[in-house]
C-alpha cells in the first residue's frame, strides 16, 4: 500500500512539473507573439515613413537622383518589393 501512494505522489509531482512547464512555455510564446507583432507596426510605421520621404524626394527629382540617373522612383519600388533591397550592401551595417 505504501509503495501505491508513492507511486501516486510521484505522479502527481510529475504532473505538475509539467504542467508548469507547460505554462512557462506559454507565457515565452505569448511574449514572442507580442514582440513580433511590435516589430511588425513598427517595421510598417518605417515604411509609411520612408515612402512619404521618397514622395517628397519626387517633388526635388533631379537635384536627389545619382549619376546614373537613378531616383526615388528606384526608391519606392524597393520599398514596395519590386527590386531588391541590397542596392548598396556594404551600407547594411549602418
Amino acid at each position: 500500500m505504501a509503495n501505491h501512494k508513492l507511486l501516486a505522489n510521484r505522479a502527481a509531482s510529475d504532473a505538475a512539473y509539467y504542467r508548469n512547464k507547460w505554462r512557462e512555455e506559454q507565457d515565452r510564446m505569448l511574449a514572442a507573439q507580442q514582440i513580433i507583432q511590435e516589430l511588425k507596426t513598427q517595421n510598417r510605421k518605417l515604411r509609411s515613413m520612408c515612402k512619404a520621404a521618397a514622395s517628397e524626394i519626387g517633388e526635388v527629382w533631379e537635384s536627389h537622383c545619382d549619376h546614373m540617373g537613378n531616383g526615388p522612383v528606384d526608391l519606392m519600388a524597393r520599398l514596395d518589393g519590386k527590386l531588391p533591397p541590397d542596392l548598396y550592401p556594404s551600407f547594411d551595417d549602418a
